[in-house]
């Protein structure tokens, strides 16, 4: 099995070389090959919005063919070793398996299928091998099937992964939208893994309806996921895994006015059970129309209701924009159609942007006051005022300055029990940075110059505890790159620096970069490349010194065999001194067709 992934690199090749002419224009008169950027391919874990950036221009240059075919095959093997280490970070024989189709027809479909299988699978409690597609009709119906990544709301379906399929239709005015599938797949416990986390399979669905373009609509989404209480055998009482479910109904709206003017709305009540074994609530109280309710999800002692608003308002003219947001999200607020949200939260923020000087000078600024504790359930109630601005000049295409200020100030007031001064958080966390970028071109060769300095500061105002949590971090780094674009040969030089200061703590980081890259053969169908670098280190920790280092190197030759074959082969290594000593070395053969 381990020799597998060999055997199929040698075959590609071995029969990509021997194909025979006749069986080459038999392919020749099916397929048509056109730039890569004028089809789009969608990966499994892209949103449905992708597939519609191809344009239905490209099929009218097809008129003699059927269909405009187009995509990759990416093959790859290698190895890992490590010494120094009691866990290594890697697999000892990792391959893997990519591909990318697109295909388009002159009557309107644009099909995207993507796919991924490799030995990386088992080192991942949900599926990694993916594969899955969202074919395309002029712009106006997309299919999905396989896995897929679908987004109908940031507050309801959110681009979660699931196995599955759906349609999405935008018929002039009408938008319609529905997707099925499971969501997690079913892990069991596992005795000799204690650390693997069991998972109940989990499906459900995802509805949405709405009126408008695809510029200013107003949806209605609708979508319920819950786990097969079943789908597991063993689930140990330490484990705190229990089956839940979840009922979602959102709005979600844009509207743009005029050019100038957009709006855009999103709420969500989300009613999440944890655990769909816990009592129903119609065995202890009376619930109006619960035989109504019923049909659509029981509501439980572990039923929780909780919601979720946000709008924004923008402005965008010549030389000034602006935005205004409000964003209210309740304490533990959450959807089975997305991964993570920020709750228990209430936030204003305000954006102005200024363009002057034919855009040569811009000003970025957002300010912003955030507070949590919405329901008083908390013993402290913690506000931030968040600030920051932006300045870009750009006075010529070969200059451009920067700089950037941030502040974040947090502070707390008495919840539903007063504060110990000595446990009240008070602090002020800034980030100051300049960078500056210059260009200079010659006939045939490009050098760039490139400096970075970034100032971050955490300052406590708590005088009780601010010696054990101030610190201050300097980050500098410059750079050197040249190109020359005859002989096909680029470098580039690269110092970093970077001092971190605080309470007894002291932690210094420096060293140079070095990248090579250069084309060879009559065709320039080689590309080598090289890369090396050394990090000195030095930690001052309770007055107790450790001094190391890290040296990294890596290596590859890329070699195209024919027009649309290519081949390569990368090496990389790692080898750590001072207090964690270890030396890592990877390999990897790779075989792409294109066509």
């Amino acid at each position: 099995m381990k020799t597998m992934p060999f055997f199929i690199v040698a075959s590609i090749i071995i029969a990509s070389i021997f194909m025979p002419e006749n069986l080459k224009a038999m392919q020749d008169s099916v397929i048509v090959h056109v730039p890569k950027d004028t089809l789009a391919t969608n990966s499994p874990d892209s949103s449905s919005a992708d597939a519609v950036k191809v344009k239905t221009d490209t099929l009218a240059k097809a008129r003699t063919k059927s269909w405009v075919i187009r995509g990759e095959v990416n093959i790859s093997t290698g190895f890992y070793r490590m010494t120094g280490l009691d866990a290594p970070r890697g697999q000892m024989l990792p391959w893997g398996f990519t591909g990318k189709l697109t295909l388009a027809s002159k009557s309107g479909w644009i099909i995207p299928v993507t796919g991924i299988y490799s030995s990386q699978s088992n080192r991942f409690r949900q599926p990694y091998n993916q594969v899955g597609a969202s074919p395309v009709f002029k712009e106006k119906l997309i299919l999905h099937a396989g896995y897929r990544n679908v987004y109908f709301s940031p507050l309801t379906l959110a681009g979660h992964t699931f196995l599955g399929g759906g349609a999405e239709l935008q018929q002039k005015k009408l938008r319609l939208g529905f997707v099925y599938g499971k969501f997690n797949r079913a892990i069991e416990y596992n005795l000799a893994q204690p650390d693997i986390i069991p998972y109940f399979k989990r499906t459900g669905f995802a509805a949405r309806a709405g009126f408008g373009t695809k510029v200013s609509f107003l949806d209605l989404i609708v979508m319920k996921v819950a786990d097969d209480v079943n789908s597991i055998n063993t689930l140990p009482e330490e484990q705190a895994v229990s089956p839940a479910e979840n009922l979602v109904i959102g709005l979600s709206s844009r509207v743009r006015i005029k050019k100038k003017f957009t709006f855009e709305m999103d709420g969500s009540t989300s009613v999440f059970t944890r655990d769909t074994r816990a009592e129903a609530i119609s065995d202890f109280v009376s619930i109006p129309y619960y035989d109504v309710i019923k049909k659509v999800v029981v509501p439980r002692i572990s039923t929780q209701l909780s919601t979720a608003f946000q709008t924004a308002i923008g402005y965008r003219a010549r030389h000034f924009s602006g935005r205004l947001q409000y964003k209210r999200i309740e304490p533990d607020f959450k959807t089975m159609g997305a991964y993570y949200f920020q709750n228990d939260i209430e936030s204003y923020t305000a954006s102005p942007n200024l363009t002057l000087f034919k855009s040569k000078l811009k000003l970025n600024t957002s300010i912003g006051l955030q507070h949590d504790n919405l329901l008083n359930q908390k013993k402290a109630q913690t506000n931030r005022l968040i600030g920051s601005a932006a300045l870009v000049y750009a006075p010529d295409e070969n200059l451009s300055l920067d700089a950037f200020y941030s502040n974040y100030g947090i502070t707390q007031k008495a919840g539903y029990m007063p504060i110990i001064d000595t446990l009240r958080i008070s602090q002020n966390n800034r980030t100051l940075s300049a960078n500056g970028i210059y260009m200079k071109m010659g006939e045939t060769t490009v050098k760039t110059f490139t400096a970075t300095a970034i100032y971050q500061e955490l300052q406590d105002l708590n005088s009780h505890t601010s010696a054990f949590n101030e610190n201050k971090n300097w980050n500098y780094s410059a750079s050197y790159t040249y190109q020359d674009l005859v002989s096909d040969f680029d470098f580039s030089l690269n110092y970093s620096y970077t001092l971190t200061k605080a309470e007894d703590l002291n932690s210094l980081f420096h060293g140079p970069t070095l990248s090579l890259n250069k084309r060879t053969l009559k065709s320039k169908n080689m590309l080598l490349s090289a890369n090396a670098g050394y990090i000195f280190s030095e930690q001052n920790i309770y007055e107790f010194i450790e001094k190391g280092g890290v040296l990294n190197a890596s290596a590859s030759v890329s070699y195209t065999l024919f027009e649309h074959h290519n081949l390569s082969l990368n090496w990389s290594m790692i080898k750590s001194t001072g207090g964690q000593a270890f030396s890592e070395n990877r390999g990897t053969v790779a075989y792409q067709l294109t066509f």
